[in-house]
């Protein structure tokens, strides 16, 4: 350890103020340089000490050599001719990497003259000081080490707060346990949530309007290994999470099946899903099932030498995951992809990997809307051919009348009962051209309101009934013919109901009192499984409806918006 001193200096106070009397060692250059900067070329010219406009560079260190420097004559004696408070007593004063200490005396000034030669008067002396220029960087029980490494060893606080920035800069998640009793949790949306496709940061804004979009026949896919999840949570967790948790193949149940099933209320499993989304520990899709019509996202990364390849084939030996990209390059259902005549082994493989795929962000769902657009002329020889579809790769059915006995993947039974929510503000959205505000506003009032009625306890407890009675907002032979052609007047301008008239379908009364139920989804805002949640319809049902009404209606496919939102990147 280097004890030497840096420097020992001596400065007195008195009647003619306070000077530095000697210090030592010295430096010439310093005294040169004060002198330089001391000359005038005019006796009028004034002496700047600084430059304004080029600020000085901060002293770091003042050792040089092993000397003090850095400290003029003038500085010095200003800093250690302190006032009579502070003499008698132990001074000290750091700057920088010096600490400079000593023992200020006071003396008293009638018993100390300085003599002075000829008519001067003479001056006295109040205070002398004499000080030590010392090291400052070195602590005497451990060297160079820092004081704050000490501390990072000793307490168990500083390790606490170590961890929660290491896990803020790293995975954005914190979760200590403090004394092992207090918890301490925290997520940073902007760390948590980033495209695992693209490592882009996702926008949190979509991911909270996503979360206030859930709908029941939606459900959630963990990110993660549901036994690592169970293992993080604390012991005091929720208990209706851990219920959620247990339920297996979640991401084949619908929400409101899920609430049954893990005896929790529609609303609950909403938060605790929100929870899980928002700690980055699931995301939301709609269920697997074999009438699914997958694509290419068009952030997945496609280039050869690609880490998501390689973490691919690491997970499912021998497959290639262009390969699996390349089979999505067009809508392609599950159906189609899971061949019957594969091995149920090899089948359950191919849906570890579209969930894999799923999880990565390298799949998005493609959902049919429903558009009511009828033509000038209505061609009756030719529409039971023609198949009025935008941006599907066939006919209506195509992709979604796949029986489900076809595939070993389950198909999740979407038609229950009626919503359990008050939605949708879209029926209101936008207006067909030709449409007459006044009564078209009234009717799809009254339609939102018939379907924002809460569900009753007999409609809980019967999602898990494998015979669940027709909703009654489409039960059939109780309208009506008066009362259906009142609500096509009440939905439809004249034009469209004079073109829905003249289908072949609409001469069967059973058909057209369905289609007066269901036209109000018939402006693209709905896709074909909410139609089905929502009118408590099979698939079967609705599909066949649809190509009865094929010269009126138009079909495209696109994904859903509410969950095509927690995928956004910035």
């Amino acid at each position: 350890m280097d004890v030497d001193p840096l420097c020992i200096i001596i400065v007195k106070n008195g009647s003619r103020g306070d000077r530095l009397l000697f210090r030592y060692p010295y430096s010439d250059e310093v005294t040169l340089e004060t002198k330089i900067k001391d000359k005038r070329p005019t006796p009028y010219s004034l002496i700047t000490e600084e430059n304004i406009q080029t600020p000085p560079e901060p002293h770091t260190s003042n050792i040089s050599n092993g000397k003090l420097v850095g400290f003029h004559d003038k500085t010095l004696s200003n800093l250690f001719a302190v006032k009579s408070e502070l003499s008698d007593s132990k001074f000290e004063l750091k700057v920088n990497d010096v600490r400079f200490v000593g023992h200020p005396l006071r003396l008293n000034p009638t018993l100390v003259r300085v003599p002075t030669q000829g008519k001067r008067k003479p001056s006295t002396i109040i205070l002398v000081n004499i000080v030590f220029a010392l090291k400052a960087t070195q602590l005497p029980e451990d060297g160079q080490v820092s004081p704050f490494q000490l501390i990072l060893d000793r307490s168990l606080l500083a390790q606490h707060l170590k961890q929660a920035y290491d896990e803020l800069c790293g995975s954005g998640i914190v979760q200590l346990r403090l004394n092992n009793w207090i918890e301490v949790s925290f997520c940073l949306p902007q760390k948590v949530h980033r495209s695992l496709a693209t490592g882009l940061p996702v926008d949190c804004e979509g991911l909270l309007k996503g979360l206030k979009a859930l709908k029941p026949y939606h459900t959630f896919l963990l990110l993660v290994e549901r036994a690592e999840l169970l293992h993080s949570l604390s012991p005091d967790a929720s208990p209706a999470l851990w219920r959620l948790l247990h339920v297996e193949e979640s991401h084949l149940t619908p929400f409101f099946t899920l609430a049954a099933d893990a005896d929790l209320t529609l609303t609950q499993v909403f938060m605790l899903v929100g929870h899980l989304v928002y700690w980055g520990k699931a995301t939301i899709i709609y269920p697997v099932c074999s009438t699914n019509v997958y694509v290419l996202s068009p952030h997945a990364p496609t280039v050869i030498n690609s880490q998501l390849a390689d973490t691919f084939r690491d997970e499912f030996p021998g497959a290639s995951l262009h390969v699996m990209l390349a089979d999505f390059s067009l809508p392609t259902s599950l159906s189609d992809k899971c061949h019957p005549i594969n091995s149920p082994i090899q089948q359950q493989e191919q849906v570890q990997q579209i969930l894999w795929l799923l999880k990565h962000g390298l799949l998005q769902q493609l959902h049919t809307y429903v558009y009511l657009a009828p033509t000038l002329t209505l061609d009756t020889d030719n529409s039971r051919g023609s198949s009025r579809e935008i941006g599907g790769t066939g006919p209506l059915g195509s992709h979604g009348t796949s029986s489900p006995a076809s595939t070993s993947i389950p198909t999740p039974t979407v038609h229950e009962p009626p919503p359990l929510s008050q939605e949708p503000t879209s029926l209101t959205s936008q207006q067909p051209p030709g449409h007459h505000p006044d009564i078209t506003q009234d009717a799809l009032h009254r339609a939102a309101v018939q379907l924002s009625h809460p569900a009753s306890e007999s409609d809980l407890g019967s999602v898990c009934s494998d015979e669940r009675s027709p909703s009654p907002g489409v039960t059939l032979g109780t309208t009506p013919e008066l009362s259906v052609h009142h609500q096509l007047d009440s939905l439809l301008s004249l034009a469209e109901k004079e073109m829905v008239m003249k289908v072949e379908a609409a001469q069967n009364p059973e058909d057209l009192k369905l289609f007066a139920k269901l036209c109000v989804y018939f402006r693209g805002h709905h896709h074909l499984e909410e139609i089905m949640y929502r009118a408590n319809l099979r698939r079967s049902t609705l599909l066949h409806l649809i190509e009865k009404f094929r010269p009126v209606l138009i079909t495209c496919q696109h994904p859903d918006d509410s969950i095509t939102l927690f995928s956004y990147t910035k």
